[in-house]
């Protein structure tokens, strides 16, 4: 399918692409720092102590790795552009879940979305980075997009804790995670080439091969090993940090 747009309207979207990529990474991140900020009270409203409540966390980071597997193989058969706009849409969904969710068991099973929107988003932004920018101007452009996930924190928490303020801890996700979900995936539809990208080879990919080449690779190994454990930590001092500080 050609792209139609006249060459002013793809001079208009390459200036915003950046950007759009960077509020995507900007999305990921709200509905981690309510989880975490705000656990206290989500676990005083289903009644269940805060170690109990972070098993909201727990589940969603499973799935979260279940669906990063999953990507290896969807990013090859499927657009980017759609796989990014299906993992803000999974956030949009646990966001507006978690609002109105009524018992324990439903807020984990809809915050366990995010771990899904999680792994399609911020794979897929940073494939996007490979896909239009050249090779030189690639890392100021991963700078931007770890800078949006940074200034989400630093944006957000003063936010959320706001918003839950004035009302509870359902209104952060209703009037900060969605809107945020939202206008990301505005800003993606609108900066992203329409054009179908290439899957060159797609067909001929033997994904066991693939799997078994950085699985019997002790480089790759270590790395993956080494984010696992900064993963970890950082989960831990992300969700129960808040909390203890604000018990003790």
């Amino acid at each position: 399918m050609e792209d139609n747009s006249t060459p002013s309207e793809k001079s208009s979207k390459g200036r915003f692409l950046l950007p759009a990529l960077a509020i995507a990474r900007f999305a990921v991140s709200p509905p981690n720092i309510a989880s975490g900020l705000l656990l206290v009270d989500i676990a005083a409203t289903f009644g269940q102590p805060v170690g109990v409540m972070g098993q909201m966390r727990t589940t969603s980071s499973t799935l979260s790795m279940v669906a990063a597997l999953i990507m290896a193989v969807l990013s090859i058969r499927f657009r980017h552009k759609s796989l990014l706009l299906t993992g803000l849409g999974f956030i949009t969904l646990s966001a507006l879940g978690c609002y109105i969710a009524p018992t324990f068991s439903t807020i984990i099973m809809v915050y366990s979305l995010v771990g899904i929107g999680n792994s399609m988003v911020s794979p897929m932004t940073m494939t996007l980075v490979g896909t239009y920018f050249p090779r030189e101007d690639r890392p100021r452009a991963v700078g931007w997009l770890i800078a949006g996930n940074s200034l989400s924190y630093l944006v957000g928490a003063p936010l959320i804790a706001i918003l839950a303020g004035l009302g509870s801890w359902r209104t952060a996700f209703l009037f900060w995670v969605v809107p945020v979900a939202l206008l990301s995936i505005g800003s993606i539809m609108f900066s992203l080439p329409s054009q179908n990208e290439e899957m060159r080879g797609a067909s001929n990919v033997n994904y066991a091969a693939s799997f078994k080449a950085v699985l019997t690779n002790r480089s790759a190994i270590a790395c993956l090993l080494g984010a696992a454990l900064i993963m970890a930590s950082y989960q831990a001092i992300l969700v129960y940090s808040a909390s203890f500080y604000r018990q003790q």
